[in-house]
């Protein structure tokens, strides 16, 4: 494996907080794949008031660099599958994921299958396929995936990537830090904005999403807009603790871009999220006059 890239031990968050500079780094170096500048960012963060905030700091972090940096953290990834992986000269935490769906000990034709699409993907984009392997079925989901992602569009397949990078970083801070919030189990939030005006889904629809705590709102945990089928989702890989959430829509803009009538220029949802975790699925169907929510499947 690659030098220092032994395995690490949990730490309780109060603990991580308390580590000299140089130890913090050090703890979560692995965190991001041969990517020491993002925790030197991190660093001085802290401290940090649940494991939740860590990671949404981190995705923050990554959201903010610039495109060079971005593509150099997605090109330090291993190829899955590849000859650095068999050969165990990548790091532990990649070594790890790998084989547990045994993508470092294949044969025969899916071996040949994984390397031409691996060797495909990479001319095409110019850097590796990635994915979060731990939260895969199997090899077969895997492979499928790369199969599918291999024929999007180069900048939509940028984002994937560093969508999946944010997802890993979760499984492997999960490895680094406990819970320190109740031993929560992880939630998974989609969204679904359907646009009544324009009679099809709200493409482009602004939000932020929140923790409340003590009436405030934090930070954004997380920020984006709806893809072009009006959706977004935040993984599962993200783990968010039990309490009150909040969803705030940037609805006048919105509206305002297509020349529309618009009567609230910003739609608050606050939900509760229990302590067993699981999927939420929130739809917004949006009018220029009023808007309807609820918890769907």
């Amino acid at each position: 494996m690659m030098p220092g890239s032994e395995r690490r031990g949990k730490l309780s968050l109060a603990a991580a907080n308390a580590l000299s500079s140089a130890a913090f780094r050090d703890h979560f170096s692995g965190v991001f794949e041969s990517t020491p500048w993002v925790m030197d960012r991190i660093e001085a963060q802290r401290p940090f008031t649940s494991r939740a905030a860590l990671l949404a700091a981190m995705e923050r972090v990554l959201a903010q660099a610039d495109d060079a940096d971005k593509l150099a953290l997605l090109r330090a990834h291993p190829v899955l599958g590849g000859a650095a992986a068999r050969a165990g000269q990548v790091t532990a935490e990649s070594a790890a994921e790998q084989a547990g769906h045994g993508l470092d000990r294949m044969g025969g034709g899916e071996e040949r299958e994984f390397a031409a699409l691996n060797e495909d993907y990479l001319e095409r984009f110019g850097f590796p396929f990635i994915i979060a392997v731990k939260g895969q079925r199997d090899r077969a989901a895997i492979l499928a995936a790369l199969r599918g992602r291999i024929a999007s569009d180069a900048e939509a397949e940028r984002a994937t990537a560093l969508e999946e990078v944010v997802k890993i970083a979760g499984f492997r801070v999960e490895a680094l830090i406990e819970n320190d919030e109740g031993g929560a189990k992880p939630l998974s939030l989609s969204l679904h904005v359907l646009d009544t005006a324009r009679g099809g889904p709200g493409t482009g629809l602004a939000f932020t999403f929140h923790r409340v705590q003590d009436g405030a709102r934090s930070a954004p945990l997380a920020a984006g807009e709806t893809n072009a089928e009006g959706r977004w989702s935040l993984g599962a890989a993200v783990p968010l603790v039990p309490g009150l959430y909040e969803l705030c829509f940037a609805a006048g803009a919105y509206q305002n871009r297509f020349g529309a009538e618009r009567f609230y220029e910003d739609i608050s949802i606050r939900f509760r999220v229990s302590a067993e975790g699981g999927h939420y699925h929130i739809p917004l169907i949006l009018s220029p006059f009023g808007y309807s929510t609820y918890r769907g499947g």
